[in-house]
Order: C-alpha cells, then structure tokens, then sequence
C-alpha cells in the first residue's frame, strides 16, 4: 500500500492594505471587519488622497513596487483629491493593485463621477453593514489571491472565516 506524504502547509502571508478614509469611526469598523476577514493584516490608514500619495511615494523610494495586497478609498476625503484622483493615479502605477472605492453617493451618482469613458472600480455603497463589508473584502482578497504570478506561486494565502 502507497503512503500518503505529509505536505507542509506554506506560513500565511501578511496581507498589506491601505485605506484612505476621513472618518475615524467607520475606519474603526472597516479595520475590525478586516482583521475578521484577514487577522494576518497589515493596515496603514490615512485620510486624504495626497497621504496615500506620500505613502506610495515613500514605499517606491524603499524599493517596494507593490506595496499594498489592495486599496480602499472614500470618494469624498480631506484635502484637494478625491477618492476617484486617487484611484486614477492608481490605475497608472500599481494597475495589479484593487482599489475598492466607498462612498454614500447613489449607484448612478456614482458612476456619473466616474465618467462613461471609464473602467469602473469595485464599488461599496454607504452605508453598509458589517457583513456585506466583510463579502466585498473576501471578494477583494480572493481576487487578489487569483491574480497573483510568480515562481512561487504555490505558495498559497490561507484566509481564516
């Protein structure tokens, strides 16, 4: 009789996610929702589109080209950038990276910002409850998860529910 092998699972990996979010109570339950979805979680948060930028620039300048697993960005922020400039910028120097946009305006309010022309990022409507945070983080995850290449791409993340 053949015997079975013992296969080492590999050690989860740190996930890294930035979010751009002026309001200190809803970060608060987004980072909770995150950690339930993601415990191996890092999460740098700010509130402006021009904040994200420096951390951006400062994570270039260390040599990390991809430094975020995903992004979540408020459309209305502190500051003279949007969510969307954000987001657009993003498009441009990190095309692999999801950017989950959050905002209260309305599905058509929504996409008439975003412009016709466009590409339309993941979009997560305010208010929201826990649980539909928590799905749409799992989907951002998932996602993240499925386009990820390289020689070592066995290596797989391990998501605890």
């Amino acid at each position: 009789m053949e015997r079975n092998s013992v296969t080492t699972l590999p050690v989860k990996k740190r996930v890294r996610a930035l979010l751009v979010e002026d309001d200190i109570e809803l970060s608060t339950v987004m980072e909770q929702v995150l950690k339930a979805v993601a415990p191996n979680l890092t999460l740098d948060w700010v509130t402006s589109a021009e904040e994200a930028m420096t951390r951006l620039d400062e994570a270039f300048y260390n040599k990390t080209p991809n430094p975020y697993d995903f992004i979540i960005a408020d459309i209305f922020l502190d500051g003279e950038s949007t969510g969307i400039d954000f987001w657009r910028s993003c498009q441009e120097i990190l095309p692999g990276t999801p950017v989950l946009i959050t905002s209260a305006l309305s599905l058509d309010r929504f996409f008439a910002t975003v412009g016709q022309d466009s590409i339309s990022p993941p979009y997560l409507q305010k208010p929201f409850s826990p649980t539909e945070c928590k799905l749409v983080f799992e989907s951002l995850l998932g996602t993240r998860a499925a386009w990820k290449w390289s020689p070592d791409a066995w290596e797989t993340v391990e998501w605890e529910n």
